[in-house]
């Protein structure tokens, strides 16, 4: 007799100190993630299943009008009966430090999923709608109205989509907390009416159309940027609903209609969704039933020849997660093999979570990644990505190097990012994102590596971090120089970088390189170890001149309170800042550092030890350029082709200066 599957089980990043090791009657295991609330854990109650633990921020906590209003939620969510949302298992709204727990869900997120994967096909961005759809009518039923609907509160779970963090937006959005500080809520996925003050039901159904276009198309319908220009969007500018497929189009452009009065309710949207692309009629079902027959037909991958492929079994509660295993071991009871013929997706051992800070924005897990019928598929969750390369034995040469096959059995890469725009970066939606961290996920999936974890980092903690073993590669648009050649290994080069001085529009003119700008005496600030720095010091401004800063935007603000009279560093990424964010601010134009007849080039960064994985990311970077599809993914972040580094080009050729 064959085994069970175990079920997925959370990926837990460390408790800190400060971290409680217990809350009510859970034990808490381990971090899930963070968010602007607060902390979520992975926790097991008494009958030792898993659930999501959110333990609200002490700032919150200390409110006495959040804390009634919470209290009055949590009774509210009790009474929600919907299919596809995690359900509330317990709460404690009295607590000194407030809490609740909702069922833990496994799979990616729709945002990890659409990040890796780009859009889903149709049959499964159908299933989405629907699930999503009979959620929210399930929310509004009870009288709670969501909030903050969001690719990072939709996780693609083996058996449908489900919805999580319902009703607890409402006890901030209407505290005297938000008064003061602003809305609750994701920008690009709010309505119209949220932007001005007001909300109701409406207002997620408004999210339920941008989702189902994001999901179905591979984009948000607003764009990607700052808050305020996705509220200028919102507010007076069409979504853009190409690529959303025919028969999607209608009741997600009735969704987004400006006016809240215009959208349809959500049950309306379930049953035109269901039964809209020719798949049955409406029989008059209740909405758990409609989801789950749509579920059942469109949600799995399709092996070849075969019916849908089951979903993930349930069983008994898991095991506790066994702690991380150093690299170079083998995690307690090793790796389960490969599915064999013939046989569906099931659960396999667990994988983490989405990419995001390792104490900030790591929300869900992701169960392991099994290849069914050429494609990825998470825990029975649809991926559907081209996984071809996953098969391959190393390229060419055959045999999989040792860091790659690490890396595989682990089930993910962990990045760092120096958060600076648009190399790697924290987007308004909580996202990791970046020309960098974008690239990263593509080159690793292709490696056959299904998952990227990505930490922000101080800039001058980067190599270290790698150097550690913390980090199994720097994604951060690294100039490559021959000082760091000595430390790390680098990938071919995949970008070329001019430098470029950020100054007041009136200055601009006389501080357009760092030659005027000693000069002119003025002081300038930059990224500490980085480069600039030393570049900055080649073209002969004065030590006690060039102010080094932990993160460009410390020297953002250092630049308008007036400690610094501009800031020198890629002239990409302080475009990137002024155009975004900075207004009164520009970059006069690129130059090349003092002394050199090419652009610095940048790339990502590898200890030593993995340079046989370098190899192996080589050739799969060199793919991409042929193809195409590099150029594809720097274009979003403000780069053209003429930003690319010399084709062709090595990280020993880079390295020799």
């Amino acid at each position: 007799m064959s085994r069970p599957p175990v079920p997925p089980r959370p990926a837990l990043s460390d408790l800190s100190p400060e971290d409680r090791r217990r809350v009510g009657p859970f034990q808490v295991h381990g971090r899930i993630g963070a968010g602007g609330m607060g902390v979520v854990y992975g926790a097991t109650g008494p009958d030792g299943g898993w659930a999501a633990l959110k333990v609200v921020r002490a700032e919150y906590a200390e409110d006495a009008e959040f804390r009634a209003r919470f209290g009055r939620e949590i009774r509210l969510m009790e009474r929600v009966r919907a299919r596809s949302i995690a359900p509330l298992v317990a709460a404690g709204a009295d607590d000194p430090e407030p809490w609740y727990a909702t069922a833990y869900v496994p799979g990616p997120t729709l945002a990890q999923r659409v990040s890796r994967g780009g859009a889903m096909p149709l049959g499964q961005a159908r299933a989405l709608a629907v699930g999503m759809a009979e959620a929210i009518a399930g929310i509004h039923a009870a009288g709670i109205v969501h909030r903050d609907l969001k690719p990072a509160n939709v996780i693609l779970a083996p058996d449908g989509p489900k919805v999580v963090d319902f009703g607890i937006a409402r006890a901030l959005d209407e505290t005297g907390i938000t008064r003061t500080g602003g809305l609750i809520g994701s920008p690009g996925w709010m309505s119209p009416e949220r932007f001005r003050g007001v909300s109701g039901p409406e207002d997620d159904v408004f999210a339920w159309g941008a989702l189902v276009a994001y999901a179905s198309a591979g984009r948000p319908p607003y764009g990607r940027g700052s808050a305020e220009a996705l509220m200028y969007r919102v507010l007076n500018e069409e979504p853009d609903l190409s690529g959303v497929p025919g028969e999607l189009v209608d009741p997600v452009r009735l969704a987004l209609a400006r006016d809240p009065a215009d959208r349809p309710a959500a049950e309306r949207l379930l049953r035109q969704v269901a039964w809209g692309g020719g798949g049955g009629t409406d029989r008059g079902e209740d909405d758990a039933t409609i989801v789950a027959t749509v579920v059942a037909r469109e949600w799995a991958p399709r092996p070849a020849g075969g019916p849908p492929a089951p979903a993930a079994a349930g069983g008994a509660p898991p095991q506790a997660p066994p702690p991380a295993a150093p690299r170079g071991t083998a995690p307690p009871g090793g790796v389960a093999p490969p599915p064999g013929p013939g046989s569906g997706p099931g659960p396999g051992p667990a994988a983490p979570g989405r990419p995001g800070l390792r104490r900030g924005l790591k929300i869900g897990a992701a169960a392991a990644a099994l290849l069914v019928g050429g494609a990825l598929a998470i825990a029975g969750a649809p991926l559907l990505i081209d996984a071809a390369s996953a098969d391959r034995e190393g390229g060419p040469g055959g045999g999989v190097p040792a860091a790659l096959q690490e890396l595989r059995e682990q089930g993910y890469a962990e990045i760092a990012i120096g958060n600076e725009p648009p190399f790697g970066y924290i987007d308004e939606q909580g996202e990791t994102t970046g020309y960098h961290a974008e690239l990263a996920r593509v080159v690793f999936a292709e490696l056959g590596v299904e998952e990227v974890r990505a930490e922000s980092v101080a800039w001058d903690a980067l190599l270290s971090g790698l150097n550690s073993g913390k980090y199994d590669a720097v994604a951060a648009g690294m100039y490559i120089t021959p000082e760091r050649c000595e430390d790390v290994v680098f990938a071919a080069p995949d970008m070329a970088n001019l430098e470029g001085v950020l100054a007041a529009d009136e200055e601009s003119g006389k501080l357009a390189d760092y030659a005027s700008v000693a000069e002119e005496g003025r002081r300038i600030g930059v990224l500490n170890a980085s480069a600039s720095q030393e570049y900055a010091a080649e073209a002969g401004i004065d030590g006690e001149d060039i102010v080094p800063f932990g993160s460009m935007a410390e020297a953002r603000t250092a630049l308008e309170s007036g400690r610094v009279d501009a800031i020198g560093g890629g002239a990409a990424s302080l475009r990137w800042m002024a155009e975004e964010d900075l207004s009164g601010y520009r970059v006069a134009g690129g130059f090349l550092p003092e002394g050199q007849a090419e652009p610095p080039v940048s790339g990502f960064a590898f200890a030593e030890r993995d340079r046989e994985l370098v190899e192996e990311v080589d050739r799969v970077l060199a793919e991409m350029r042929a193809d195409g599809r590099l150029l594809e993914i720097v274009e979003p972040f403000g780069y053209t082709e003429e930003d690319l580094a010399p084709e062709g080009m090595t990280a020993e050729e880079a390295c020799r200066g």
